[in-house]
């Protein structure tokens, strides 16, 4: 791995507006065509395409079988894909193993992240690549193309893409930050986090990571964190609350400020906070 790669993100094939769906449409996603690929180098998969299926196709659906979600031919369940889509996850292995984070398309059979509807049911579930992809990289940063509209949960989505950035082309950023990133997500003590192991400590920050918490509520608890641990940040406290202040994040959670007023005193915008702050990291690394 290079010193300072370029970021990559898996995306579902059909959202870069490739023609890979089962009815020969596409779904380009504007907003990541318009304003994330240009910073980022997009992977595109499509498990379907990719383990054979034709383009255009029977659909697939999700079904309950054994007790567990199956991938079957909508006009024909015994023809069942579930096995070959599941372990096509390894024939992609070299560029999951790269990227940062996971685009995937809401809804489908192979990809949807918790929105697939399962068939004869009133439950939604994982697609089945979707699902095996979280099981082998459960630290990875996953969304679909539907949290990309909700400014809270993108922001989420690229904050935790730079954790794990740091955690795979920069370990030593990443154990150096990591405390201080882990009082932005837990409310836990971080006295006893302290005493894990390191391999402990990751596994326990990244559970913490993939939940998602709102902008106001990671602010309040790092602003909490370092005025109730001094004693580990070895009297430089004082200065990091200040530089919080200069940063004007502090603003957002004391005078109690909407988001949209808050983005709108510093940028004179109504742009998501984490997307000006993902330009400028994004730029920084190319």
């Amino acid at each position: 791995m290079t010193s300072n790669p370029r970021i990559q993100l898996a995306v579902s094939q059909c959202l870069l507006g490739e023609k890979v769906r089962y009815d020969g449409r596409e779904k380009a996603n504007r907003f990541f065509l318009d304003q994330i690929s240009p910073y980022v180098t997009p992977v595109p998969i499509c498990p379907e395409v990719e383990i054979g299926l034709t383009v255009p196709r029977d659909p697939i659906q999700l079904v309950i079988s054994n007790n567990k979600p199956a991938a079957v031919l909508v006009k024909n369940p015994k023809k069942d894909f579930t096995f070959p889509l599941a372990q096509h996850v390894m024939q992609r292995q070299s560029d999951l193993d790269s990227v940062c984070g996971y685009i995937f398309k809401a809804r489908s059979p192979s990809c949807g992240l918790g929105s697939t509807p399962v068939c004869d049911s009133s439950k939604t579930a994982d697609g089945i690549f979707c699902a095996e992809v979280k099981k082998r990289y459960p630290y990875m940063s996953v969304i679909d193309e539907a949290g990309l509209e909700n400014n809270e949960q993108r922001d989420h989505f690229f904050e935790n893409v730079f954790f794990y950035f740091d955690w795979i082309y920069h370990r030593a950023v990443f154990y150096e930050k990591m405390v201080t990133r882990y009082m932005m997500i837990t409310e836990h003590s971080i006295s006893e986090f302290l005493t894990y192991t390191i391999e402990q400590q990751v596994e326990c920050f990244f559970n913490a990571a993939n939940k998602f918490k709102p902008v106001r509520m990671r602010v309040q608890a790092l602003i909490d964190g370092i005025k109730q641990n001094p004693e580990y940040f070895e009297g430089k406290s004082d200065a990091l609350l200040a530089s919080l202040y200069e940063q004007n994040e502090v603003m957002l959670v004391e005078r109690q400020i909407s988001v949209v007023e808050f983005l709108s005193a510093i940028n004179r915008s109504h742009q998501s906070l984490s997307y000006s702050m993902l330009e400028r990291r994004l730029r920084s690394l190319n």
